[in-house]
């Protein structure tokens, strides 16, 4: 027998939270893409030998990246003295003024 009043339920979520680890994806990226390297060279792979080219290839990104960094460091701080310089000269030309 139905109910002459209307019973609501919850509303129900099928979310399901994902974890997306970009550094776990490009290592294994790189470990297929150096297999395939090592394979077409007809050379058996080792996982020290595998191990060692990524972490060359890891350290070898991490300069590139640190000298970047200290090369837009270093602009910044030349675009500040810059500023700093337009300041100070245009509050001089104000006092003149004054």
């Amino acid at each position: 027998m139905k109910s002459p009043i209307k019973l609501f339920k919850a509303r129900q979520f099928d979310y399901q939270p994902m974890y997306y680890d970009a550094d776990k994806e490009r290592m294994e990226a790189r470990k297929t893409r150096i297999a395939k390297e090592l394979a077409q060279e007809n050379k058996s792979i080792s996982d020290e030998a595998l191990n060692m080219r990524l972490k060359f290839e890891k350290n070898h990104f991490n300069r590139k990246s640190a000298k970047a960094e200290k090369w837009s460091s270093i602009r910044i701080f030349v675009i500040f003295l810059v500023l700093i310089v337009l300041f100070v000269q245009l509050f001089i030309d104000l006092d003149q003024f004054f």
